[in-house]
């Protein structure tokens, strides 16, 4: 009791003496002293809870404001149809406002036990989501707006000026006017600048505020995406034309117009373009330890596409193509048998018969772990089995009755088809050998009712794995028609007799047999139409990730 009397009595004091503070401090104070000489306990409580609740309510108050006042500000922005940074110091602005809420929002987190904290946190990261979201946008239209003319078809960088000395060839012109040319490269060890020096100032700053506010895996995505089809066009420029996408017909391009543009393409790739992209990469996102893992996951991203459905990669078809035409020049191993070849590591178990053909085992073990690393891209592993299928199954069809063949020996060619079959086998394995489980007759001796409903379950998981599965892999890509068949085929003699049991088995279960129709989603014949409905993507390279 005498505790309870306490707590009453301190929060008539309270009231009191905050009544007469807002009018009287020097009141407040005698009306607590009075209190603190009836109990001296009571003074000291009185002033902290007075106090504290004080500050509490005035700093919240004070975020309040702030963020009141932000929110009219940063409106002013994310609501406009025009780009924010067309104008400089309506960016500068902007940017400001940001840092603000951001420093905000971090200085009131470790007091978000308060009630009242808290919703105003929240306010702040809705706004803060706002501002991400136009940081987002104004960040691709900056990417868009440059580097799209940097390269032309014939290897040559755009953008330098012709600028002569020989004042002989100026008489009679006063003004000279700056041509544009391109100039050809002969010397790769160059890095090129794809946008400009102050858009490229200007992402780091976007980039800069999105990594700190959370942001960063956003804005690495949209950078990934603008830079990938700058590299796509660049090099389809340069002839390079199997990383766009394309529906024309599969044909292999042997001569040596096609062989000189993927040497050319390469050479800019490696030496020109990556290290740049690299260095454009760093110069948006910085150097710190959070801008940068957004760095190389931009980089990552920008340099790698899968092809759609699981179809034929371009290296594959300009390696293998380059190949052949090396190994049809008779002078070709005359000049390794001469001049030697420097040391690398081939299977051993192929025994290559002369210096050339250990050269081109070599490049053949490289292909095979690039596209090998290539099929991870995939989330699918039934996916992933059909690219390495696929891209395998070129390859051996290549190196067959041709000279290659000849270099790299019987035993090469079998072991690699017999590696075809093993990806045939895994994809079967991970794509159609959990249908064939929920098949899977049970031989235990069930009640009527138990059989009925257990029969009922397992159609209804075959209906919809399999309907799946068709859906998905009708979009597949198989670029050989031999392959293609056999693929069919062998879906169909695993699925058809396991089918056929089942629905023999349900339709014997007296409960059921009559609802049959109800039941039964895919007669015999349907299964047959969507097995061969499998496939049917256009197998060329191309870009994206699926």
């Amino acid at each position: 009791m005498a505790e309870n009397g306490e707590e009453k009595l301190i929060a008539v004091a309270r009231h009191i003496a905050k009544t007469l503070g807002h009018t009287d401090n020097a009141m407040a104070d005698d009306i607590l002293q009075i209190f603190s000489n009836f109990d001296g306990r009571l003074r000291e409580k009185l002033t902290e809870n007075l106090t504290d609740g004080d500050d509490s309510r005035n700093g919240v108050a004070v975020l309040d404001q702030t963020l009141k006042a932000l929110d009219r500000q940063i409106s002013r922005y994310v609501t406009v149809d025009h780009p924010i940074w067309s104008d400089s110091a309506d960016a500068s602005t902007f940017l400001d406002a940001v840092d603000e809420l951001v420093a905000s929002i971090r200085e009131w987190t470790p007091m978000a036990a308060d009630k009242a904290v808290t919703v105003c946190l929240d306010r702040a990261e809705d706004l803060l989501q706002q501002c991400m979201f136009k940081l987002e946008e104004e960040f691709k239209l900056l990417m868009e707006q440059g580097g799209a003319d940097s390269f032309d078809n014939s290897g040559r960088v755009n953008g330098g000026y012709l600028d002569s000395d020989d004042d002989e060839d100026n008489d009679g012109y006063d003004d000279v006017v700056e041509i544009p040319v391109a100039h050809p490269v002969s010397d790769y060890n160059i890095i090129i600048d794809a946008l400009p020096s102050g858009t490229i100032n200007d992402l780091h700053e976007i980039s800069k505020r999105m990594v700190g506010a959370g942001y960063g895996k956003e804005c690495s995505l949209v950078y990934s995406l603008c830079r990938r089809d700058f590299l796509d066009e660049s090099l389809s420029r340069l002839g390079f034309s199997g990383l766009q996408r394309s529906n024309g017909a599969l044909r292999d391009d042997d001569d040596e117009i096609e062989i000189d543009k993927w040497i050319k393409a390469i050479n800019m790739a490696v030496r020109v373009f990556y290290p740049s992209e690299r260095r454009l990469c760093d110069r948006v996102f910085g150097y710190s330890s959070a801008t940068g893992a957004a760095a190389d996951l931009s980089f990552m991203e920008a340099s790698k596409a899968a092809v759609p459905g699981g179809g034929l990669h371009p290296i594959t078809r300009y390696v293998m193509n380059y190949l052949r035409a090396a190994c049809s020049r008779p002078t070709l191993e005359q000049v390794f048998d001469e001049n030697g070849v420097p040391p690398v590591i081939v299977d051993r178990s192929l025994s290559p018969s002369s210096p050339l053909a250990v050269q081109m085992a070599w490049i053949m073990e490289v292909l095979e772990s690039n596209l090998e690393a290539k099929s991870k891209i995939y989330r699918d592993p039934a996916l992933s089995s059909v690219f390495m299928m696929n891209n395998g199954r070129y390859i051996v069809k290549k190196v067959k009755d041709d000279e290659l063949g000849s270099l790299l020996g019987d035993d090469w060619v079998r072991k690699h088809t017999a590696k075809v079959r093993q990806y045939h086998v895994n994809y079967q394995r991970s794509s159609w050998n959990k249908i064939l489980i929920a098949l899977k007759l049970d031989n235990n001796n069930l009640s009527p009712n138990v059989a009925s409903k257990a029969m009922k379950e397992k159609l209804k998981m075959f209906n919809s794995q399999f309907e799946e599965i068709c859906r998905t892999q009708s979009t597949w890509a198989i670029f050989d028609e031999k392959l293609k068949d056999e693929l069919k085929h062998s879906v169909g003699a695993a699925l058809l007799p396991a089918y056929r049991s089942f629905l023999a088995r349900f339709n014997n279960i007296q409960d059921i047999a009559k609802y049959a129709e109800k039941h039964v989603k895919f007669d015999i014949e349907d299964v047959e139409a969507r097995i061969d409905g499998l496939f049917q993507g256009t197998a060329v390279s191309g870009s994206g990730r699926k």
